[in-house]
């Protein structure tokens, strides 16, 4: 049985003593002069995130705006990238299963952090290149456990006013370091059937030792497996009763849609015949509005003429017609009188053939009177 390996280690931007962050960039890039340990070097399957060139490129951004303990900006040879590196045996069967295990493992832990993840197939064993960056505001030991726990150890000796030991600060590295390998081994290697360390690390003292580790952890991988297919089974019944279940809703919203779209179309229907009918009522009641307007203005010509017609009444109750036919009468008797007097008056003066010819130019009443002044004149025969 082969055995889990796994590393992480922190980057600065320059450093004297070690390599850097473009350094490990350019190697898992395979820049030549970088990977002269490459007998045939291929470039880098990208598995997850962007490549290592721009992991550096966010580290780089990162480390402008990060401060030290002390609220200074960060030195240059102060980690900003933490990079790391997963390896699986080169005789293992499940290769793709490892590197799914991996990265999902690596997602759970370090989430968004998480921006680049590599798979190299050029060396001894087949091997995945993994980089995290701190978010905004956060300080890179939160990235490195090992670290963490080491500063942990300084600051708490400080404020208790004593002195630390790098002993102390080791051992506190060692134990967080030792349970980062812990993770790792529940989260990937577990699964994978690699022991969480080799036979020297564990000292054992024989092969039989050894075997019998392998065939207990065996035995656990065995059982993790059969619980793991259980699970699967069980995921994969309600997938297909919840995948059931949507065809059904998919369905159902597409009966939905369509009675909704009939709707839709019965609606704007029935909205064009309202709107003509809304036309026809307001122009019916325009043509009501008119009547309407005429009727007052027939009331308003009737009031007048009412009003003509009481007028004319008061003046007939004021001035009965008998009255006036009397005046009337009296007015043309006057008027014959004096007519016939002119008459009489004119014949002293006139010939009887002037007269003939005055008479012809009246009306035929002014004639009847002419011709009885002259009858009683005894000239009448000639004014029939």
């Amino acid at each position: 049985m082969s055995y889990q390996f796994g590393h992480i280690e922190g980057y600065a931007r320059s450093s004297k003593k070690s390599y850097s962050i473009h350094d490990v960039c350019k190697e898992a890039e395979r820049v030549p002069g970088y990977c002269d340990h490459v007998k045939n070097p291929m470039p880098p399957t990208i598995i997850h995130g962007c490549t290592p060139s721009e992991a550096v490129e966010m580290a780089e951004t990162w480390a402008e705006q990060a401060k030290d303990v002390s609220g200074r900006k960060l030195r240059i040879d102060a980690p900003v990238m933490l990079a790391g590196v997963l390896s699986y045996p080169r005789d293992g069967q499940h290769w793709d299963l490892f590197r799914e295990q991996a990265v999902g493992w690596l997602r759970g832990k370090y989430g968004d952090r998480l921006v680049s993840v590599i798979e190299h197939q050029d060396e001894e064993h087949p091997h995945l290149h993994f980089y995290c960056v701190p978010l905004p505001g956060e300080d890179f030991d939160l990235l490195h456990e090992g670290r963490a726990a080491s500063a942990k150890v300084k600051r708490d000796t400080a404020a208790a006013k004593g002195q630390h030991h790098a002993s102390q600060m080791r051992l506190a590295y060692n134990t967080a370091m030792k349970g980062w390998q812990d993770e790792l081994h529940a989260g990937v290697g577990i699964y994978l059937g690699l022991a969480r360390m080799g036979p020297k690390r564990m000292r054992l003292k024989d092969r039989g030792q050894w075997k019998a580790y392998t065939r207990a952890l065996q035995a656990i991988v065995d059982a993790e497996k059969v619980s793991r297919e259980a699970q699967l089974d069980r995921m994969l019944t309600l997938q297909r009763a919840e995948s059931e279940q949507l065809d059904n809703i998919i369905e159902r919203q597409a009966f939905l849609d369509f009675k909704h779209e009939r709707l839709e179309t019965k609606a704007a229907e029935l909205a064009k015949e309202l709107a003509k009918e809304k036309a026809l009522v307001e122009a019916g009641k325009a043509e009501l509005a008119k009547e309407k307007a005429l009727i007052e203005a027939d009331k308003a010509e009737l009031a007048k003429e009412k009003a003509l017609i009481e007028a004319d009444k008061a003046e007939l109750e004021a001035n009965p017609p008998t009255s006036r036919l009397k005046e009337t009468t009296a007015l043309l008797a006057e008027q014959n009188r004096l007519f016939k007097g002119t008459i009489r008056a004119l014949a002293q003066v006139l010939t009887e053939p002037q007269m003939q010819i005055l008479t012809k130019t009246m009306q035929p009443d002014q004639r009847h009177l002419v011709r009885a002044v002259m009858e009683n004149l005894g000239r009448g025969h000639n004014y029939s």
